[in-house]
């Protein structure tokens, strides 16, 4: 009995258990490294469905567990359950697989087992040929491939078409004399790099990658990757550093966030804004070209990250070329080259900054940020709530109209018995798409015909601007583009003021993608308190780190001489005053008690974030299923079923009770990053410290 243990433990040692369900799993089956360990990863489920990945494997201890249904075992349980193997069966697949292979330690079981016995002499293919398939079963079908795309030393991508007209685009290697569905090597290779020197456009998909190569005809290397959006991830970028690298990625959210994941990892690269007009999934291959030269127009148009900043409509604003485009320094030149950090409003609103303001609906949003404006544009009002004011030029682009605004200007100078002296504020009379070229072109050509130097950009509300959806990161990245393009040209600051999202549990973020918090330089949160009152609060200050106090306001009444109805009844406008210090005390002392179960909470977070959250640029983000998993196996749960309530967003539990607090924020389900975000800053400076 012993040795027939024996021989199961040593055949199970010999299988890598993420290799063997990529392999014989439901097709596209897709891991991802979860936390700062190397063994963990997570997937979507192969035993049920569902949209929130929560099946686990843990390579060292070769075991998987799903969070959601509660399947778990080895690489026999695995066979046995999704392959409908009996448990002798089982254990002869990985005897006729495996056996050859010497033992692994458990920490050296990352092997492709088929990709050791792929060989790199293969017969080819071309389209058109009859290609027999070996699938995971054993069993031979025949397909003629339609297309065929070879990656060297790998083998080949195929397009093939099922007898439904289905397509799909499997990985095929030469196994043991016989074409296997097999995925690439990691790092895969990539597909039509020919030059070591030539620009690189960087496509989605070998079929856009040959209809460009065949378009450009030797300008560029036009390249991509095999496996989808999702294996962006497995790839082998080093061999484009470098490189004068181009992003084209195809015109939908997938095909966005997998070029926007490209420019983080390859230094310099640019990345192509696709033009609102064009349909829904269109990549190069679906025009007819009529040479080189319109695509390469097509590129230098769209493309953004020029050392010249270059407006939506392609022409670029006034400015010189740099011999050093990234302006590299020494450390010692940046030290002694540091200019002082330059503030509209002192700790506040940075010069030459991105901001938002966000709130939920009538909470007072542009009362609050129209008394920044004002203050900045009238001399004379030096401070804001004790903090320093500089003055400048403000253009307000207001996009329900300028009448409700003007009565609200009216009214603060009425409060303030301002002199005759004219303020330095512009209100426009309407909106504008100001993620399009015609739109940005309407604000520029407004401003240059006004002859105004705008210190400040205000655009109320982000929503009546932005063409498209807000939850879109692509159509997030387009309004985010084109106000770093006015931010560089006038060297001025612009205010985004945005709402909230619906639920309680939204009220401290601003509603919509992700990608608006990421790109921002501050963020700033206005909440309604009981009383007319409303608070202002830093959730991000990238100048100083970790944000200052907030600020508490009130609404006061104030009538405006000759503004009467129809029945010439005195109508009455509002502004906002900084609370004195012992209201802001008062309120805040019955806010602000310090929940002991919050504090524990936060400390068990912390042990979990550093090390199983995952880290993007400082940011913290935390998949469920990691949560549960290490919520039981090393936090305070008894039980998986303790663990589960434990990390239900609603409920009074643990991770309820840290979003009702601001700690963690619930993500919406359509994002890529994780379930919850961590944003309590002295929480995230803590874990960017250790």
């Amino acid at each position: 009995m012993d040795s027939k243990n024996d021989e199961i433990t040593t055949l199970k040692n010999k299988v890598d258990l993420k290799e063997l369900i990529e392999c014989y799993g439901p097709s596209g089956i897709s891991f991802k490294k979860t936390g700062k360990s190397s063994n963990n990863y997570k997937a979507l489920c192969p035993f049920h469905s569902e949209k929130t990945p929560s099946f686990s494997v843990n390579t060292a201890k070769q075991s998987y567990y799903c969070f959601g249904c509660g399947e778990k075992g080895d690489a026999f349980d695995f066979l046995e359950n999704y392959k409908g193997m009996s448990k002798k069966e089982s254990i002869e697949f990985i005897k006729k697989n495996y056996s050859s292979l010497p033992v692994a330690k458990k920490e050296e079981i990352n092997i492709n087992i088929d990709s050791i016995r792929a060989s790199k002499n293969y017969p080819k293919i071309k389209s058109g040929d009859l290609v027999r398939i070996k699938n995971s079963d054993g069993e031979i079908n025949s397909f003629v491939a339609h297309s065929a795309y070879e990656y060297e030393g790998q083998g080949y991508v195929l397009r093939l078409f099922n007898s439904q007209g289905k397509k799909w685009t499997p990985m095929v290697r030469f196994i043991d004399g016989e074409w296997t569905y097999q995925s690439f090597n990691e790092p895969r290779p990539l597909y039509g790099l020919e030059s070591d020197n030539l620009p690189v456009l960087v496509v989605e998909g070998e079929k856009a990658a040959d209809a460009g190569r065949k378009v450009l005809n030797g300008l560029y290397d036009v390249v991509t990757w095999s496996g989808g959006v999702n294996a962006v991830e497995k790839t082998d970028w080093s061999r484009l550093e470098g490189r004068d690298v181009t992003l084209l990625p195809d015109n939908d959210e997938q095909g966005f966030r997998a070029m926007e994941y490209l420019n983080g990892v390859i230094p310099g690269s640019s990345i192509c804004s696709v033009p609102n007009d064009l349909p829904e999934k269109w990549d190069i291959a679906d025009k007819e070209w009529s040479g080189a030269d319109e695509l390469k127009a097509f590129i230098d148009t769209n493309k953004t990250n020029k050392n010249n900043v270059v407006r939506m409509d392609g022409e670029a604003f006034e400015g010189k070329e740099k011999a050093n485009p990234l302006g590299l320094q020494s450390l010692d030149q940046l030290i002694t080259n540091r200019k002082p950090i330059r503030w509209l409003i002192k700790n506040w609103l940075q010069r030459k900054a991105l901001v938002m303001v966000h709130g939920p609906s009538g909470a007072g949003k542009s009362y609050a940020v129209l008394d920044w404006c004002m203050r900045i544009a009238n001399e004379g009002f030096d401070e804001w709530a004790g903090h320093k004011v500089r003055h400048g030029n403000v253009v307000y682009l207001a996009g329900e109209g300028n009448e409700g605004l003007g009565i609200r200007a009216q009214a603060w100078q009425e409060k303030f018995k301002l002199s005759n002296d004219p303020s330095k504020i512009w209100i426009s009379s309407r909106g504008c798409s100001l993620n399009t070229p015609d739109g940005q072109k309407e604000v520029i050509e407004s401003i240059e015909e006004s002859e105004i130097k705008p210190d400040v950009i205000v655009v109320d509300t982000l929503h009546r601007f932005l063409d498209g959806d807000e939850n879109s990161a692509k159509d997030a990245r387009t309004m985010i583009n084109s106000c770093d393009a006015m931010k560089e040209y006038y060297d001025c600051t612009v205010i985004l003021v945005h709402h909230t999202g619906a639920s309680q549990d939204a009220q401290h973020r601003a509603r919509g993608s992700t990608a608006w918090r990421g790109a921002l330089d501050g963020e700033i949160s206005i909440n309604p308190l009981e009383g007319g009152k409303i608070e202002l609060i830093q959730r991000k200050n990238k100048e100083i780190g970790r944000p200052v106090d907030d600020v508490m306001m009130e609404f006061e009444s104030v009538d405006i001489p000759g503004f009467f109805d129809e029945a010439n009844d005195q109508v009455p406008g509002s502004v906002l005053n900084i609370c004195h210090e012992e209201t802001f005390q008062a309120a805040n002392s019955n806010k602000r008690k310090v929940d002991k179960k919050v504090v524990e909470n936060k400390e068990t977070l912390f042990q979990f974030a550093k090390k199983c959250a995952d880290n993007e640029e400082g940011e913290y983000f935390i998949n469920t299923g990691a949560l549960r998993n290490w919520m039981f196996e090393q936090g305070p749960c008894a039980s998986v079923n303790a663990a589960r309530q434990a990390c239900k967003p609603k409920g009074g539990g643990f991770v309820s009770n840290l979003i009702r607090h601001g700690v963690l924020e619930l993500l919406p389900p359509e994002n890529n990053k994780g379930d919850f975000r961590i944003i309590d800053q002295d929480l995230i400076l803590k874990l960017n410290i250790i």
